[in-house]
């Protein structure tokens, strides 16, 4: 018995001596950003998308990025090589083309120190810890 508590309290002496690592820093940087409009049939329907083509370096567990789309809010994973750079073209905006009006968009990109994913969330890509954040804004686009 007397092994059993004494086996006890030295897994609770390791288990609370144990820290986590807090010094990792969490670092964004973009090198390139180039926003666009493309006109998309789909389904008969004539659909204006916003395109975001960019490139950076990011120390981070998770990239993600919102995007939008017919008023639905929403965020993509952006994966990083194994020299922690990236290059994607996504999809911000969607929207239906008749509206042919100038207007601005904007993106944010955010670095997570660490990953989440839980069971049921509207986003796939979920992280917490520490967080840098970049917002991006577009020139006035609209699509022809």
């Amino acid at each position: 018995m007397k092994t059993f508590f004494l086996s006890i309290g030295l897994l609770l002496v390791l288990f609370l001596s144990c820290k986590k690592d807090e010094n990792v820093k969490v670092n964004l940087e973009i090198i390139s950003s180039e926003w666009y409009a493309k006109s998309q049939i789909s389904d008969s329907n004539n659909f204006c998308e916003i395109h975001l083509k960019i490139s950076g370096m990011a120390k981070s567990e998770l990239l993600s990025i919102e995007t939008f789309g017919d008023g639905l809010p929403g965020c993509s994973e952006i994966k990083c090589n194994s020299e922690n750079k990236f290059s994607t073209d996504m999809v911000i905006y969607f929207f239906p083309s008749r509206d042919t009006t100038k207007r601005k968009f904007a993106t944010t990109i955010t670095a997570y120190s660490s990953k989440i994913k839980p069971n049921i969330v509207f986003c796939d890509a979920v992280g917490s810890g520490e967080v840098k954040r970049i917002t991006l804004e577009s020139p006035f686009l609209n699509c022809k």
